[in-house]
């Protein structure tokens, strides 16, 4: 390699020689030792030359302006000299790499349309270890891509938003690129855009949970104990211990599904009733539809002072089409504990609007009135047979005993029962109650 300082003395001496003496062609020659390399001066400037034995030596002219390669032609002017040694000395080789190449060059370019412009051209760096290339250049650098199956490092940059950041990793932010899976203790921020993916996998899967409330980082949790709760997609299965059913499922179906065989609770209806010398209605509306057929009822009835004891009657059936409006009653009933005396009751063919059919008998208005009715809430086809059935007791100042008593009809084609209307007898001026009716389907399923 040349000694471009020594040259450059040697080259000004030389050029003042040209220049203080009277000499129109001068030309001096200079050899190595090895006879290989010269150097020369003439009007051109000063004029390196390498492998002279070879058919195409290098050649290279240092002038005033600029230093050229003869061969192809290509120069550096002596300005954009100035700023390479600035340029080169802010570069180190990064430790254990072999070779670091700047390909091109490294300069300020300072264009004669803006001489005091200061950009610096990256064209590319090459990293190398001999076997992985990496390269850098104004666009980004290249990337090594693995599926190993082992732990890697993730870097991150500091605190800074922008600019020039060092760059970090920790044992604590890691990633497995076979597995394409990401450890950390903890994972901050939205999960509302969660990416999700159908599966309708026949197995047996656990359902993830935390044990506390609130918004926050949390834990998730499964339960593959020996009590399970797991969910299978292809059959749609929730598999639990026990179910603690809050809700009122809307359809048999679904009762059935939840464990419900029996009774399942629908609804619950509320009213009042003003004490009165004349008998109230109650009218519990809206009570049966298509996904049962049979019904329990429970009315409830706040204590209060009474001067009569009320009994209950069927005064009618609400609902669409042609209802029914007659109705029949039988029965038993064992009063004034004459337990070997057992009274029946009957009436036939009864119309019920203005002789209601007593099925749950007087007493006070403390107690629960518990009845069935069965083939309601649906739209008959035919003709179809309807019962209330009611279990009471005389409970009040006169009468003391049970009574069984069941209410039949008929209903056509065409209509659809969904609700009743009950009478109360009179209960007195100022008797004013609160009344609660729990309503009940009857899941056969």
């Amino acid at each position: 390699m040349y000694n471009f300082e020594k040259i450059f003395n040697i080259y000004y001496k030389l050029l003042y020689i040209m220049t203080t003496t009277i000499q129109t062609n001068i030309s001096n020659i200079f050899l190595s030792d090895d006879g290989d390399k010269s150097l020369s001066i003439n009007q051109d400037g000063l004029i390196l030359k390498s492998y002279l034995s070879t058919n195409n030596p290098i050649e290279t002219i240092i002038s005033p302006l600029a230093i050229t390669d003869t061969n192809t032609g290509n120069s550096i002017t002596m300005e954009r000299l100035t700023y390479l040694p600035t340029g080169l000395a802010a570069l180190e080789a990064p430790p254990n790499l072999k070779t670091l190449h700047i390909q091109d060059a490294l300069l300020v370019d300072k264009s004669e349309e803006d001489p005091n412009s200061t950009t610096i051209n990256y064209n590319c760096i090459i990293l190398t270890d001999g076997t992985t290339t990496n390269t850098i250049n104004g666009t980004g650098y290249t990337t090594k891509n693995t599926l190993a199956n082992e732990t890697c490092y993730l870097n991150f940059s500091d605190y800074l938003e922008s600019g020039i950041s060092s760059i970090y990793k920790t044992s604590k932010l890691s990633c497995n690129p076979s597995m394409g899976t990401i450890t950390a203790t903890t994972f901050a921020g939205s999960v509302t855009n969660i990416v999700v993916t159908s599966d309708n996998t026949n197995g047996t899967y656990f359902i993830p949970f935390t044990k506390t409330s609130g918004t926050g980082n949390k834990q998730l949790f499964i339960d593959d104990t020996i009590n399970q709760l797991n969910y299978n997609p292809s059959t749609s299965t929730l598999t639990a211990n026990n179910f603690n059913i809050i809700g009122t499922p809307t359809t048999s179906s679904q009762a059935s599904k939840l464990g419900q065989i029996g009774l399942v609770k629908l609804q619950t209806q509320t009213g009042t009733i003003n004490g009165s010398v004349s008998a109230t209605d109650l009218n519990l509306t809206s009570c049966f539809d298509t996904s049962y057929k049979n019904y329990k009822i429970i009315i409830s009835l706040n204590q209060v002072a009474f001067t009569s004891y009320p009994s209950y009657s069927l005064k009618a059936f609400l609902g669409t089409g042609t209802l029914p409006t007659v109705a029949s009653l039988y029965g038993f009933e064992v009063k004034n504990n004459a337990s070997s005396v057992v009274t029946p009751v009957y009436s036939a063919g009864v119309i019920i609007a203005s002789s209601p059919l007593i099925f749950n008998v007087s007493s006070i208005p403390n107690k629960q009135i518990i009845f069935d009715i069965k083939n309601v809430g649906f739209l008959n086809t035919s003709i179809n047979q309807i019962s209330l059935h009611c279990k009471s007791e005389f409970n009040n100042i006169k009468e003391q005993g049970i009574s069984d008593r069941t209410i039949t009809t008929t209903s056509v084609s065409g209509s659809t029962i969904t609700g009743i209307t009950l009478q109360q007898t009179s209960i007195g001026v100022g008797n004013n109650m609160n009344w609660t009716a729990l309503i009940y389907g009857y899941n056969l399923l």
